[in-house]
């Protein structure tokens, strides 16, 4: 994060991990030498910080899904809190 910022001038901020968001904010600084004024320029370091996070995801996303098939009298033993589905 401090690459891309010290590179495009734009800050991340992650929301706090217990609020299982995955928005995250991003931020040109317009107080650092590095600024642009032109909207333009602006719009398009937010759009390259954006793509640049977005594939880091993918890199890092090492996701698995599998489908199990569960008898129906099992359903109340795989709910989690609030009936929720688990995930592991």
């Amino acid at each position: 994060m401090k690459q891309i910022y010290e590179i495009q001038n734009v800050q991340v901020y992650f929301p706090n991990e217990s609020l299982e968001l995955s928005q995250i904010l991003l931020v040109h600084d317009p107080m650092t030498s590095a600024a642009t004024s032109s909207p333009n320029e602006k719009q398009k370091r937010l759009d390259d910080v954006e793509k640049e996070l977005l594939k880091l995801a993918r890199e890092a996303a090492n996701v698995k899904t599998e489908i199990v098939a569960v008898e129906k009298r099992w359903h109340d033993a795989v709910l989690g809190s609030g009936r929720t589905t688990l995930n592991a």
